[in-house]
């Protein structure tokens, strides 16, 4: 091999004998850490490696429970070992680069070499002994008769196996269109189910590779670079996780122009409509000329000037630093866009429209706005954060005899939020608060009240948006989607409910009232709802807020994800809550996702469980049905005794230190998940101390669901492209934030 002739020659035969141990030390490490994973897999899955099997003649229950016991004893042992082992070759391993770095110069040309040679022999040997490790564990799993799947990351799962009464829980076809069996089961599988990656997506990692070099030395990304090229020519695309007949069935659903599939407003499931039913429902919504005006041109040229007008004046004054200049500056030109998603739990399946905001000359400047509100909201004593804090607070309430559980819901809170009336009760706010200055001083701005309020003036009066080519304007109200919106609708509703608190009659008085957004719980007198209903209809001057109310049911209320019971004592109970049009539809564990992923579905489930049931009687049902539920999603029982394990062990000192250290990280990059490549090239920026998030390369709603007026490629913004030269075969790579077309 060039490599060790090109060392012996320049630096002698110790230096190649240097290498080779350092060689032989990264294939010992990458076997340890396998036959690790390997010891973990088996103590977690109930599983004894056969080289640590004891025989005992005896056959006593008492005997067996010895042996059991042994068994585990002997796999912690060897845990123990293979980690002390693991640390003994680090270090080794740190003392021969040490060596090879007193004798090679860090600017030696074979210094990239010997680098390369190293992740290769390391990447090589890694998967070798991964493959024949979890072969040993699928075959003493099936000699067990332990059919779970046994791979530390994408495994397969069983396909679960799903009754046609579930089949229409998760896939409701309102369309004429006929759907095969095949389309069907797609369907079934979630619009979050990601699609296998044809190929390892190596253009994705190499541009997550140069983003990552960015925040590196030189010589630390010659590196860095050097050992995801040797990861990435190593690795092969991962197994298809959808059948021929399932993929052909892709297809036809990508081409069928008749239709539109649709994520269900609530509920989760999957939705197939008419194309012409929908356009016509989305243009009748649009005809309400009092919410709704059609434009007769674009104005986002217009819109644009003065929004950059607004922040030269910021940037000029020096109330905004040139940084957060440049971030806010609207480079793309692109018009919001409307999309509507169907409320199957309604007749006859009535829309909610949804703006896109993202990549519109206005959205940093709505998420900047966002996060310098936020302090604003939740200071009232009625504002209830989450159910966690619900269940914590409704333990300790007692309702006395003739008093009710009654909610208040706002009808079409967005669309009916009073813009001018928010921008006053945000100038007297931030005049009054010291939440501005205190935003100023943490990052260096110097903004004014007016400014702030200039700059919310203008995003909640430019909702405009495109549908089928025709651009609208939203007359009143906040747009669904914006990034400010629900902020400013919550500091409205936090105003309007003092001033209901306050002026209530006596009478009607709520004798407790939690407010989550425009969802408001209250204990009020039984015969009373009606009038404070009235009363509060009347509360906005404006006349744009309107309530309508539920009243217990056999001493029964849902609110937020927690269904309230009262009982017979007046004291009160708390089990989870799941509307009739709940599918329990999950993460399908075929989905081609990072197994933390699913994992972190089964976690949320089980948190949700422990914050808001309160009696042990009951969390015992709701933990069988989050199985039976986990289940039919494909979830394995090993997942879910594994988060259960989990939640159960406190953390140790060492995963505390890992959480703060991760902190300190040069960076964040996103990288695609393909199985078995996302996890070594996760590994290889973890040495660089750069922190990782995988996202799925294509799921279904990224294939089938496309409701929104389709963007023309050379009006993208923030894009890399390539233009060839004409008389050679090389090429131009360059990016730019401005259109495509503008810089072609």
């Amino acid at each position: 091999m060039n490599l060790f002739k090109n060392l012996r020659d320049d630096y002698g035969k110790n230096t190649v004998k240097h290498l080779r141990d350092l060689e032989n030390c990264e294939k010992k490490i990458a076997r340890h850490r396998n036959h690790l994973v390997y010891t973990l897999r088996c103590r977690d899955l109930n599983l004894t490696p056969p080289s640590l099997k004891l025989k005992c003649p005896i056959n006593t229950k008492k005997a067996r429970d010895i042996i059991n016991q042994a068994h585990r004893g002997l796999i912690r042992e060897r845990v123990r070992v293979i980690n002390n082992k693991l640390d003994s070759l680090k270090e080794n391993k740190s003392s021969l680069e040490h060596e090879l770095k007193s004798v090679i110069p860090a600017e030696s040309p074979l210094e990239g070499q010997i680098s390369s040679h190293l992740t290769r022999v390391r990447e090589n040997t890694y998967v070798k002994a991964k493959c024949r490790q979890v072969r040993k564990l699928q075959n003493l799993a099936e000699k067990n008769q332990n059919k779970a799947p046994i791979h530390r990351g994408q495994t397969v799962a069983s396909e679960p196996d799903l009754t046609g009464t579930q089949m229409k829980k998760w896939v409701i076809n309102l369309s004429k269109y006929k759907l095969s069996e095949p389309q069907t089961k797609v369907l079934a599988k979630g619009l979050n189910y990601a699609v296998s990656p044809p190929d390892v997506c190596t253009d994705e990692f190499v541009l997550a590779t140069e983003l990552a070099c960015k925040n590196l030395p030189y010589a630390d990304a010659v590196q860095l670079r050097s050992k995801v090229a040797s990861t990435l020519r190593s690795s092969k695309p991962p197994k298809s996780n959808v059948s021929n007949d399932e993929r052909k069935a892709i297809n036809v659903l990508k081409k069928e122009d008749s239709i539109v599939i649709l994520p269900a407003d609530k509920g989760k499931a999957t939705v197939v409509l008419d194309k012409q039913e929908y356009n016509e429902k989305v243009d009748k919504m649009l005809s309400d000329t009092k919410t709704y005006e059609q434009l007769s041109a674009d104005p986002t040229p217009k819109y644009k000037r003065k929004l950059v007008s607004i922040l030269s004046r910021l940037s000029d004054e020096e109330k905004i630093t040139k940084a957060k200049y440049k971030q806010l500056y609207p480079t793309a030109e692109n018009v919001p866009r409307l999309y509507c998603t169907p409320k199957i739990h309604k007749p006859n399946a009535p829309l909610r429209p949804i703006v896109d905001y993202t990549s519109t000359i206005g959205y940093e400047t709505s998420k900047w706005l966002a996060d310098i509100l936020a302090p604003m909201v939740g200071n009232s004593e009625h504002h209830v954060v989450n159910s966690k804090q619900l269940a914590e607070e409704m333990v300790e309430v007692v309702i006395e005899e003739g008093d009710i559980l009654n909610s208040h819901d706002v009808v079409s809170l967005f669309t009916c939020t009073p813009v001018n009336k928010v921008l006053d009760i945000v100038k007297e706010r931030l005049q009054k608060g010291s939440w501005l200055k205190e935003y100023n001083k943490s990052y260096g701005y110097n903004l004014a009240t007016e400014d702030v309020v200039e700059l919310l003036d203008f995003i909640l009066s430019t909702t405009y948006f495109t549908f089928r080519g025709n651009i609208f304007r939203q007359r009143f109200g906040a747009a669904m989607g914006s990034p400010v919106s629900p902020l400013a609708a919550n500091i409205f509703m936090e105003h309007l409910e003092g001033t209901a608190i306050a002026t209530a009659p006596m009478e009607c008085k709520p004798k407790m009232w939690k407010r989550y957004v425009d969802d408001i719980l209250e204990i009020v007198a039984k015969d009373e709802v009606n009038a404070l209903t009235d009363h509060l209809n009347q509360v906005d001057d404006t006349d744009s807020i309107k309530f309508t109310y539920e009243e217990e049911k056999d001493g029964k209320i849902p609110f937020l994800d927690a269904l309230i019971v009262r009982r017979d004592d007046g004291s009160i109970k708390l089990l989870v809550y799941r509307k009739a049009t709940h599918t329990d539809q999950y993460l399908n564990f075929r989905s081609h996702h990072p197994l933390h992923h699913k994992l972190g579905v089964v976690r949320t489930l089980m948190d949700r469980k422990n914050r808001i049931v309160t009696e042990d009687e009951d969390k015992e049902r709701e933990d069988d049905h989050i199985k039976g539920a986990l289940q039919k999603c494909g979830y394995p029982d090993w997942s879910i005794k594994k988060v259960k394990d989990q939640m159960a062990k406190p953390k140790s000192k060492k995963e505390r230190k890992k959480k703060d250290d991760s902190n300190k990280s040069k960076g964040l990059v996103v990288v695609p998940y393909v199985e078995g490549v996302s996890e070594r090239i996760s590994r290889v920026f973890k040495t660089y101390n750069i922190a990782t998030a995988m996202k799925p390369h294509c799921t279904l709603r990224n294939l089938l669901v496309h409701p929104k007026d389709k963007r023309e490629p050379h009006n993208s913004t923030d894009v890399i492209y390539s233009i060839p030269c004409k008389n050679c075969n090389s090429a131009y790579i360059g990016e730019t934030g401005r259109k495509f077309r503008e810089k072609a």
